[in-house]
Formats: C-alpha cells, sequence, structure tokens
C-alpha cells in the first residue's frame, strides 16, 4: 500500500477515536434484541456456529449511502426535530465511519402528518410504516417521540441485523443512538450478548459466543451497572473466576457516555463484511 496512503487513513482513524471521545452520548437502552432466528441465522452464515467470516481488514469502500429520514408529527402537526439537527447527527455519524470509508447522507426527508405512529408501538405500527412509506434500496430512519417495543416499555430506538429490513426507528429526543442502533445494521451485537453463550473473561470461547468479535472484551453486561471514572463497578467474575475487565468505552456497550472509544478494528472488518455480503444492495 501507498505510505502516503497507509499513514492518511492511520492518522484518519486516530482523529475519529479522538472525535468519538467527545462527541458520543450513551443512552439508557435499545430495543435491538437477537432472536432464534437471528442466531440460526448467523451460524448459517459463520459454519456450525464457528466464526469464519472472511473479515477485510481496512477495507476503505469509498462509498456514500442514502438515508429516507421520516419525521412524524403529533396530534398538534409539530414533527418536535429539525432536518439540521437530523444532518447534524448524520455528520457525528460518519465521523465513526469514517475508518472503512462508509458515509452516510439524507437524501430526502418524509413528512408524516399521521400522529398515530408518534407514540410507536412495534406490534401494530411497525409493518404499517414499512409498508407505506419506506424507499427501497435507503436505510429508511423514522423518528416518533416514543419508541415501544412492546406495551409498557420504552427505548431510545433499535434497528434490524443484516437480512432484516432496512428499517431503524429513533426517539428524537434520542438522536445520538443512531451510532449504535447503525452498529447492529451492520451486523454487531451488543458487547454483553449472551444468545451465542456466554464469554469467558480470558477470551478463549470468542469466536463463538458473546459478540463474536475477539478483541471487544468479555462484557458481564450488568444491570443498572455503572462506569465511574471509566470503571467497572462493581467488579465481577466469569464462571471460571476470573475477572471481567470490559471495554467501558465501546460504542455497543451500555456505560458510561464519558468513556466513549468508538469501534474496534474487528468491529469494523465485521460491519464491513455484513456490508458487502448482506447490504451491498443500498444505494
Amino acid at each position: 500500500m501507498n505510505i502516503k496512503i497507509s499513514l492518511f487513513r492511520t492518522l484518519l482513524l486516530l482523529f475519529t477515536l479522538m472525535f468519538a471521545e467527545t462527541s458520543y452520548s450513551q443512552h439508557s437502552k435499545c430495543g435491538t434484541v437477537v432472536t432464534p432466528q437471528q442466531v440460526a441465522k448467523e451460524a448459517s452464515l459463520t459454519g456450525s456456529g464457528q466464526n469464519q467470516v472472511q473479515f477485510y481488514p481496512n477495507m476503505c469502500f469509498g462509498k456514500t449511502l442514502s438515508i429516507t429520514a421520516h419525521l412524524i408529527a403529533d396530534s398538534l402537526g409539530d414533527y418536535g426535530v429539525t432536518e439540521a439537527a437530523i444532518i447534524g447527527s448524520i455528520q457525528t455519524l460518519n465521523t465513526y465511519f469514517a475508518p472503512i470509508c462508509i458515509q452516510f447522507e439524507v437524501c430526502k426527508f418524509n413528512y408524516i402528518p399521521n400522529y398515530k405512529y408518534n407514540k410507536f408501538l412495534r406490534q401494530t405500527e411497525e409493518q404499517e410504516l414499512i409498508n407505506l412509506y419506506s424507499v427501497p434500496n435507503t436505510i429508511n430512519i423514522y423518528y416518533p417521540s416514543v419508541v415501544s417495543p412492546i406495551a409498557g416499555t420504552t427505548v431510545g430506538g433499535y434497528a434490524y441485523f443484516p437480512g432484516g429490513p432496512d428499517f431503524i426507528i429513533i426517539s428524537r429526543g434520542s438522536l445520538e443512538v443512531i451510532i449504535h442502533e447503525m452498529g447492529h445494521f451492520f451486523g454487531l451485537y451488543h458487547t454483553f450478548e449472551t444468545q451465542f453463550g456466554a464469554e469467558l473473561a480470558n477470551g478463549s470461547n470468542c469466536i463463538s459466543a458473546g459478540d463474536l468479535v475477539c478483541d471487544t472484551p468479555a462484557d458481564p453486561g450488568l444491570t443498572n451497572s455503572s462506569a465511574p471514572d471509566c470503571q467497572l463497578s462493581p467488579y465481577v467474575k466469569d464462571a471460571n473466576g476470573d475477572w471481567y475487565v470490559p471495554n467501558i468505552g465501546n460504542v455497543m456497550s451500555y456505560y458510561s457516555e464519558d468513556c466513549s472509544c468508538g469501534f474496534t478494528t474487528q468491529q469494523y472488518n465485521r460491519m464491513a463484511d455484513m456490508y458487502l455480503s448482506l447490504r451491498y444492495y443500498l444505494w
């Protein structure tokens, strides 16, 4: 590789991670969940539960993907968020995807006057939104005031993994969660995921357990946990009696907003692979 290009990309990555530390804000909860169907799909992609994905180290796509932003009115006709605020959140998102040279651009703002979707309930309204408003081959992001995966619960947003609809929904009071949800959209799991098995602190089963990414340390995913001074509290041990030392600042974790350090190299590689394999059709 040309030395100047290599140096430029190294500096770009360092800039991206430095920017991430000051700009990213975590959210209270994500509604993206790993279903049994997703577990089966992952097994079919990787072969008998073993991660055999062909990663693409330092892949640079030079690609800009189109977003259709759907703003949803309340009962007074107020959309509750400006185009400028959404564009600003996408510009921040772009700094996180710069290392693999994928950028995002809002190609259209669609205003939905039907306020029945403003307090969004997934079971009854998701398919209607997709059928009525989603634009093919673009990333459709919807902005209601409330996002409820099930009645009585609220989250900052949720997305679908590759192979699912090109659909992300974000509470307009939680624009910053787009970084986390776009990670899911391109195939990343929570660092504390257990649907594939609990990852051991020593990383010996990182290929087939946890988030299936080996350069994200095992994460116990403590309920109501905190990270004062960017340190796990309380410290806990795994099934072998080894201490968990998770990456407190990973975008796909739930820890302190003051400790963010973006995505890891293998997370970028996984997203690159999922784009090539399952999201390649996006404009």
